[in-house]
């Protein structure tokens, strides 16, 4: 009978205490088919990166060029298209775009396992991981449980349109589906630019299916793979606070004091323990003898707490002032666009993907910088578990992350299967 915690002698034969989670992940994992047999083709994982590479060189709608996989391009050159195909799964597709591929299961009444990722993405690696864990799936004898469902979130960059992690955002209630819809094309003239609505009308990505977490699929467990600047390969404890500000000047000579004040940002971002970049610049154009007078640029600032950005945003913006009085201008706006609170990752499903690194050696831990979709279910009471993949790093290094991802799966289904602890209600608040 498994107590609350119980002594497990490793093969190296120093004792170790386990939690009831890890018990019945060690007992269930003696009871089934070994893991081992359930393997990343690494092979055809670089195959999947060449093909899709090649969706990269495509029309703009916008004068920003999408990256590969861009959430709204061509249906026929995007990274959506390519997974569906590769599955042979029809998707269901919601109103922001958002797309949902289930393997079939044992017991489809169980809530989903779902395995997310961003479609647009400046690198496709995090979404062909995930594609490679469900082709290792849909083609293994082993069948899980739960339903293992795919979802796809659109518009999550924040590239695009002035909003990052809308398609999750909204699917999740905290932002409008018509809000969402009305939000237009960052950069260029405001009159050419188009609403996210017309963008998924004229991509075909605009569905039927109802954009909510009450008449969605409902989830027991997310899991998603994202890039990271420091840790190789490892667990995402959590998720770092953020907020991306609109800064508008006008008047001197408002380039130099908008390049000015990004380089301020970034070292007191620094002092602070955080971090501050610009991802939009706009410069009204003065030809070539001229001086600009009016810029405006997205300032994003990361610190672990939330308190630390606002205190990183107090500072900046009294600086701001400052510079811009020297060069001349002033500070006609400083716009929220919006923020997220720091978010920590519990539960049984972070529990599973340390104990498939633990399995390869690599528990390492650390947070995710940037935004990322994996939010959205954890704040709204879904156990969440993010692989962390060095950033730039190999395809091979990649394939080790889907691999962890894989394993963190399959013991999930299995711990929760036989201890029977998920609800067939999937999120449980609003």
């Amino acid at each position: 009978m498994l107590t609350s915690r119980t002594l497990f002698r490793s093969p190296a034969g120093e004792r170790r205490s386990l939690s009831f989670s890890q018990s019945t992940l060690l007992l269930t994992r003696r009871l089934h088919t070994p893991l081992e047999e359930l393997r990343i083709n690494t092979a055809r994982f670089l195959a999947s990166v060449h093909e899709v590479s090649r969706l990269g060189s495509q029309p703009s709608y916008s004068a920003f060029p999408p990256a590969i996989g861009t959430s709204l391009a061509p249906p026929s050159s995007t990274l959506r298209t390519y997974l569906s195909r590769t599955l042979n799964i029809p998707p269901q597709i919601d109103e922001l775009g958002n797309i949902f591929l289930t393997l079939p299961s044992q017991r489809p009444s169980l809530p989903s396992i779902s395995l997310g990722g961003a479609l647009d993405s400046p690198s496709p690696l995090p979404i062909l991981s995930a594609l490679e864990v469900l082709r290792t799936l849909q083609e293994s004898p082993t069948k899980t449980s739960h339903p293992i469902t795919f979802s796809g979130w659109s518009c999550s960059s924040g590239s695009r349109f002035p909003r990052a992690l809308l398609g999750s955002a909204a699917w999740a209630g905290e932002v409008g589906v018509e809000e969402a819809w009305a939000l237009r094309e960052a950069g260029g003239e405001k009159e050419g630019r188009r609403s996210v609505k017309a963008c998924l009308r004229e991509a075909g990505w605009l569905g039927e299916v109802e954009c909510s977490v009450r008449h969605g699929i409902k989830l027991g467990s997310y899991f998603e793979i994202v890039p990271s600047p420091l840790v190789p390969l490892g667990l995402a404890t959590g998720a770092d606070a953020w907020r991306w500000v609109s800064v508008s000047l006008r008047g001197g000579d408002a380039l130099i004091a908008g390049a000015r004040m990004i380089i301020a940002a970034r070292e007191i971002a620094g002092r602070h323990g955080g971090k501050a970049t610009a991802g939009v610049f706009d410069v009204e154009s003065a030809g070539f003898s001229g001086t600009s007078k009016e810029v405006r640029f997205a300032l994003h600032i990361r610190h672990p707490r939330y308190t630390g950005v606002l205190d990183i945003e107090g500072a900046c913006t009294a600086l701001f002032e400052t510079i811009a009085r020297e060069e001349g201008g002033k500070v006609v706006g400083v716009e929220l666009v919006m923020d997220e609170p720091e978010v920590a990752f519990e539960g049984s499903a972070m529990e599973v993907v340390r104990g498939a690194l633990d399995d390869m050696g690599e528990v390492k831990e650390g947070v995710v910088d940037r935004p990322v979709d994996a939010v959205a279910p954890s704040k709204r009471g879904v156990t969440t578990g993010v692989v962390l993949v060095q950033e730039g790093g190999a395809v091979e290094e990649w394939a080790k992350g889907a691999q962890v991802l894989l394993t963190a799966i399959v013991d999930w289904d299995r711990q929760q299967s036989a201890v029977g602890q998920v609800t067939q209600h999937g999120f449980l608040s609003m």
